[in-house]
């Protein structure tokens, strides 16, 4: 005769493991990467954040790309998720027409504001990858303070 008890225990500790081994391996991998965004101007466009791997192809190839709606003006954080564990540079750019694009001028200075992990100086110019590398290893909050 079949044990209903029986069956519904050994159901209930099947699911009770699945559920302890999935919670095992997104803990393992769920590593936070918290992103602060300052100076925001204007409630319009999109932030585009890219994160770059390595020097030759940062600001050119980035590994990770996050489009965010502007719904707020001065500050927003914003949750990077699925971001493997590495040394990056990050770049923020406020897309302020939406056209995915940071628009510059006819000598190539961006009229969009930007900013870079790290905040490194970058009047003439965008900062080396060095400047704005940084390890993601473990839970991590960056400011960005966009000019």
């Amino acid at each position: 005769m079949i044990n209903i008890e029986q069956i519904f225990f050994a159901t209930m500790k099947q699911i009770g493991f699945v559920i302890f081994f999935l919670s095992a391996v997104i803990s393992a991998n769920g590593q936070q990467l918290l992103l602060n965004v300052e100076n925001i101007d204007s409630k319009s466009g999109q932030l585009i954040i890219s994160l770059f791997s390595n020097a030759d192809d940062f600001l050119k190839k980035p590994v990770y790309e996050k489009f965010v709606s502007v719904d707020q003006a001065a500050y927003m954080t914003i949750e990077l998720t699925d971001v493997p564990e590495g040394d990056y540079a990050l770049c923020v750019v406020h897309d302020e027409n939406g056209n995915g694009n940071i628009d510059t001028n006819f000598l190539k200075i961006p009229k969009e504001a930007y900013g870079f992990s790290h905040n490194p100086n970058s009047k003439f110019g965008p900062p080396k990858f060095h400047k704005a590398k940084f390890s993601f290893r473990e839970n991590l909050e960056l400011t960005v303070l966009l000019n």
